[in-house]
């Protein structure tokens, strides 16, 4: 049986606050920021382009290392750091996110040992510099709920102070974020 698991970190954040922390890590491991476009079955990666690629509101990079960018491109995503920036758009900060799947791949068990350690990496760099916790509030039921899993930046909760919503990755406008006024100053 093939051990299979996810694992991710969500994160308010103002989308230009995130490259800052991601470019060291990556430059370490000489990885970049890649697009994905599927064809023929399989996947290939083309580097990101900031901020022009950033301008797509549901644009996801993954990492990737030059040899990945084999023209025959590789059959899954699986063992790759995948990152969702964080969107401004309308006084709407929608959250961003770092996630990877673990399962077997095609990729070298060196490729597979750098994106963990990326993950490990950008992970930590974003509990060093982003508090910790959000209240979530659901309009439909009015159900509250404190997420002490989900990072925010001093920037993005003193743009909560100023009126910006926080929303969910996905947009679904049937949860907002709060930050506690002492946490948003």
């Amino acid at each position: 049986m093939t051990k299979r698991y996810s694992k991710e970190t969500t994160f308010f954040c103002l989308p230009e606050e995130l490259p800052t922390l991601l470019q060291p890590i990556l430059a370490k491991g000489g990885a970049q920021l890649c697009v994905v476009k599927e064809k023929g079955g399989r996947y290939h990666f083309r580097r990101a382009l900031l901020p022009e690629d950033l301008e797509a509101a549901d644009q996801q990079f993954y990492t990737c290392v030059p040899t990945m960018a084999a023209a025959y491109g590789l059959e899954s995503l699986a063992n790759l750091v995948q990152v969702w920036f964080p969107v401004l758009k309308d006084n709407r900060l929608r959250m961003g996110r770092i996630a990877m799947l673990v399962t077997e791949s095609e990729l070298e068990p060196e490729v597979c040992k750098l994106q963990e350690e990326i993950y490990r990496d950008v992970r930590k760099a974003l509990m060093k510099n982003f508090g910790r916790g959000v209240l979530g509030r659901n309009s439909k039921t009015g159900g509250e709920h404190f997420y002490n899993d989900i990072l925010i930046s001093e920037r993005a909760a003193r743009a909560y102070a100023g009126g910006t919503v926080l929303a969910t990755l996905m947009g679904d406008g049937f949860v907002t974020y709060h930050v506690r006024s002492s946490d948003a100053g």
